[in-house]
């Protein structure tokens, strides 16, 4: 994924990638336009995940809040 913007989709993220979820196990992501906390949890959707690759992540990062995800949950108990 090239320029992923996360800010307008992170309310809505499962609704456009909740199919590939349970699947997905490779991803890459070439300079994300997100906060650094967005893209954790975007990342943390895909349980499955083998490969991940960040590319050029030079760019400025937004600040914003990002949602706890799910996968976070339950490593810490909750």
């Amino acid at each position: 994924m090239d320029g992923l913007d996360l800010v307008g989709l992170t309310p809505r993220v499962r609704l456009y990638f909740g199919p590939f979820i349970p699947v997905l196990r490779s991803l890459a992501i070439r300079n994300p336009h997100c906060a650094r906390g967005q893209l954790f949890y975007f990342v943390g959707l895909f349980p499955n995940l083998d490969d991940l690759k960040l590319i050029d992540l030079t760019g400025e990062w937004i600040q914003a809040p990002a949602p706890v995800p799910q996968s976070a949950l339950l490593y810490e108990g909750v």
